[in-house]
């Protein structure tokens, strides 16, 4: 039994001596990285969300409530003065 006190006292021993080496040792010297300076190219890039709303924009309308049975034009296409965009149901 006195053994057994006697192992445990000097492993708890122990244990605290390495604890304090650790905390009281001197930190080693950080290494050094020399560069030579030189000018270059900075881009700064920002990423975000939000909504775009276009320099120019038409909006269509018609004075008869009718279905749209064809359209003739793609989205940002450009068209002509004159030019059928839409078609309205016939009957």
């Amino acid at each position: 039994m006195r053994l057994v006190r006697f192992l445990w006292q000097f492993f708890c021993l122990l244990v605290i001596s390495a604890m304090a080496v650790a905390v009281y040792a001197q930190p080693s010297a950080m290494p050094v990285v020399v560069v030579t300076a030189k000018l270059d190219t900075f881009r700064d890039t920002a990423e975000a969300l939000g909504t775009l709303r276009a320099n120019e924009s038409v909006a269509l309308t018609v004075n008869v409530a009718e279905t749209i049975t064809a359209i003739h034009f793609e989205d940002g296409e450009r068209v002509k003065q004159g030019d059928v965009l839409v078609e309205l149901m016939s009957a």
